[in-house]
């Protein structure tokens, strides 16, 4: 079931991995385009790749 890899699976541990670092600006270039088609059924997963604001 391949249904369940989308950008957002594939790019949210770069982002989450830039943000990390400090990296706030490619956390969010990374992950902003992948993000934007998701699927409501995976409105877990936007929460989970969304860079926090701290």
């Amino acid at each position: 079931m391949l249904s369940f890899l989308t950008p957002a699976e594939i790019t949210g541990p770069a982002g989450a991995a830039h943000q990390a670092l400090g990296r706030h600006a490619p956390a969010q270039k990374v992950t902003a385009p992948a993000l934007a088609p998701l699927e409501p059924r995976f409105e877990r997963n936007r929460v989970h790749h969304t860079p926090s604001t701290r």
